[in-house]
Formats: C-alpha cells, structure tokens, sequence
C-alpha cells in the first residue's frame, strides 16, 4: 500500500533542489579558487621577480622568512583611480593575486586591505596556511596575518585602534583626524623550535600625504604598542616585525617625486623608527599639519555595520567630506587644548619605547650590494640621486606604482628580543620590480593584481 507520509509541497521541492544548485556550485567555485595558480595560467602570471642572497647563512641558524603585500581591496578599486588598468574586476585579478601570494614559500603573511575573505581564506587553508583577520569600525577591508599550520599557533592577539590610543597619562589622544586605521598584532609560537616565537604586526596607516604628524602620530604608537604587548605577555625573548603600509617614504625630499599628485612625499615617521631625529624640516611638516579635520570633533552618527563602499572609501582612502590628496581641508590649526603631541613628544614617544628598528629592505639590499658592487637593482637611492650609505637609500625604487602616484609606501622592519642588541641578519629578499616593467601602471595583466608590489625578506635571527 502506497505510503501516507508527509510529502513535499512542489515548492519546498524547488527550494531543496535549489539549495542542493547552490551548494555544489559552492563547492566546485572552492575547488577552483583554492587550485593553486601557477605561472603555466596565463591568467596568473606576474612579475618574475629574482629572489638574491644578501647574506651566508650560518650552519644551525634559526631563519624566518615574511612576506607584505597591500592586496588592493576590491571595495576601493575605481575606474578613475587606475584608468591605464585593464584587469580591475575581481575575477580578473584572482588568479594574479593568489599566485603572488603563494609564491615566496613564506613562514608569515602580512597582507593590508584584505577583503573578499570567502575568495582568500579557502586559498591559504589549502596551502596550509592559518590566519587572524581584523578591520576597523566600519571598515570592508582589514588587516590579515597568516602563518604556517606546521610551524606556527597564535598563543596571544591584540587588535589596536589608533583613534583610540592615548598620547598622554591624562588621557588625550592626540588626533588631528579620525582615520579607523588598526593594527593587527599577533605572538606566534614556533611549535617546531622550544621557546621560540616572534611577534608580529601589521598595518595600514593613514593614506593621506599631507596629514604628517597624524602618520607619524600613528607609527609612534604601532611600535608602543607592540612593545608593551611583548612585554604584557612575557615574550621579551622574542623578536619582533612590524610590516605593511605605513604610506611614508624613507626621508624627507623637497623633489617632485609622484609628479601627477603634484605632492612631495616626505614623512617623518621612517626616520624616527629607524633612529633618526626630528630636523627642522621634519618639524615644518608637522607643524603645518597639526590640524583637527572635523572627523576628530564630532562622533559619526552611523551605527556599527552600517557601512557602505562609498562610506569606506571617501572616509578611510579619498579622505572625505570633498579631502583632496594635494591640501588639508576642512580642518582648522591645532590649540594646545587639543592635546596634539609636539615634536620633542613625538621624538620622545619614538625613543622612550624602545631601540631603532631595522628596515629588512634597507639592510639586506645595502648588504647585498657591498659584496655586489655595479649590479643593477631598483633601489630608492638611484631614483632620487642619494648614496647607498644614506639611510634609506636601498629601499625598493617603487612598492605601488600606478598611473597617478609612483612610491615606495611599504616596508618590513625588525627588533630583536629585548636583551639583544643584534639586529637579525637578511639572508635574502624578492628583487624590488623595475618601473618599465610595471608601465603603464599596476594592476597590470602578467605584471600584478596589485597597485603595491610584494615584498619578502628572510631572516637569521640572533641566538
């Protein structure tokens, strides 16, 4: 006798046969993102970029080797911004991107303007990468840290919010701009290795090159901060490595180097991270900028995950309320009640924290071309007519180079443990990419899908 059980209505059929649609198509998009792309793709081929020896490597040696990479955050990409880029949609880019991303063979990950997170995280689970993802209030794009399952487990994590930092004992915060920036702040243990770890930290600072003291503000407070993490955890015996976009230059030129912005791109912040000091051009720039942008003076009336793209977009990298890159607007001189930070408290804040930072570039290539001497590399020194013995100068020539800005905006920095004055010691890096081979501006097809170029350095660290 025929059964009387419950049957299917013809549409609760048609919405179990289209969730059943749904998921295998879920499931074949996840085969096909996480195949790892290789160079026979055409649509995943990029730079062939060399990686060099800059130092031997000592026998037993404990060696690490980090990556960073601005990924360009689908959520920001316009027309108008990259209008010599032919490779602007997702799809166009996905496979550059992870081919990229994948191809260093890197212990760690430092990647800014992460989002697409269903796209990237089956990416980096199938190569046997873990990952800790933050962003800012209202932020589509954050910060992410990725790291080798089989050497690495976070054993500790700290999100920081720069607007939320305070600057004084009593309590100012010192903001000339409410900017969302974060840092994202990790201890990894090497479960390979007894006792040994690293902290890491990556960021991306405020994008706007006039805003000097707000960047310089914010670097202070990155290396603070990850100081007294290191401290907070008892992890002193571990190094540490601060990588990502800081959005400065390695020191200050009064030269038109990104001539279609009309801005000369000098910051402060690289020179105090690296040990230097404030000199009276530095204290001009940040003076003039020691503004409060009216984001500062009035809390945003909309609520958490209320964003929107444009939202995103004109607040945290077009500046918002009609900013543009070449001035300061809408925001008025700083009054000693605004509890701004002079500069003998920003050298102070620099100093007080903690040793000089290493610059892996910088260090690794000077070392590099000592013992190569005459070899071509595109380093900022040649661009801009400065000796490799200037600090800064072997910096890469460009990390983001597009049709309307042309920089060097990305750097990994290092600090041993606590009671080591050794800095580690850069046995190898990715070569910095030639400016011809990234005309006529990036995300460029078979260059990168990237409007910054990766950077990857390998460590010795000192025992």
């Amino acid at each position: 006798m025929p059964s009387q059980g419950f049957q299917l209505t013809p549409e609760q059929i048609a919405k179990r046969e289209a969730r059943r649609a749904k998921k295998a198509l879920e499931e074949q998009q996840k085969k096909e993102i996480t195949a790892i792309p290789t160079a026979d793709n055409p649509n995943a081929r990029v730079l062939d970029r060399p990686w060099i020896s800059c130092s031997p490597q000592p026998p037993r040696s404990y060696t690490m080797k980090v990556s960073t990479w601005n990924l360009l955050a689908q959520c920001l990409v316009r027309r108008k911004l990259f209008p010599t880029s032919e490779c602007l949609k997702a799809r166009e880019r996905e496979a550059m991107t992870l081919n990229e991303l994948l191809m260093h063979g890197q212990d760690i990950m430092c990647l800014q303007e992460v989002d697409r997170l269903e796209k990237l995280v089956p990416a980096l689970e199938n190569a046997s990468y873990g990952h800790h993802y933050v962003a800012g209030p209202r932020k589509l794009h954050g910060c992410m840290i990725a790291y080798r399952n089989d050497r690495f487990k976070i054993v500790a994590n700290e999100m920081m919010e720069y607007d939320n930092e305070t600057v004084r004992e009593t309590g100012e915060h010192g903001i000339s701009f409410k900017t969302r920036n974060i840092a994202n702040i990790v201890a990894l243990e090497d479960i390979q290795h007894s006792g040994k770890g690293v902290i890491v930290a990556t960021t991306h600072l405020f994008w706007h090159p006039q805003y000097f003291y707000e960047r310089t503000r914010q670097t202070g407070l990155l290396k603070r901060r990850v100081l007294q993490f290191r401290d907070t955890h008892g992890l002193n015996a571990w190094p540490c490595i601060l990588a990502g976009g800081m959005n400065s230059v390695p020191q200050i030129l009064f030269t038109n180097l990104a001539a279609d912005f009309n801005f000369s791109p000098h910051d402060p912040g690289y020179a105090l991270l690296v040990g230097g000091t404030i000199t009276h051009e530095y204290d001009q720039l940040l003076v003039d900028s020691s503004v409060v942008h009216t984001s500062a003076e009035r809390n945003l009336a909309t609520a958490p995950g209320e964003a929107t793209e444009t939202e995103d977009e004109e607040e945290g990298e077009d500046g918002g309320e009609g900013d543009t890159d070449r001035v300061i607007v809408n925001a008025r001189p700083a009054k000693p009640s605004d509890g701004l930070l002079n500069s003998a408290e920003l050298q102070h804040l620099y100093t007080h924290s903690g040793s000089p930072l290493q610059s892996a570039y910088d260090s690794g290539i000077r070392a590099f071309l000592s013992g190569n001497k005459g070899t071509p590399i595109a380093i900022f020194g040649d661009r801009v007519k400065w000796p490799t013995t200037q600090s800064g100068a072997c910096e890469p020539q460009y990390t983001s180079y597009t049709h309307f800005w042309k920089t060097t905006l990305d750097y990994i920095f290092t600090l041993p443990p606590k009671d080591v004055t050794t800095q580690p010691t850069i046995i190898g890096l990715v070569a910095p990419a030639w400016a011809k081979d990234m005309d006529p501006g990036l995300p460029q097809t078979g260059a990168c899908g990237s409007d910054h170029t990766s950077l990857c350095a390998e460590f010795v660290f000192p025992e």
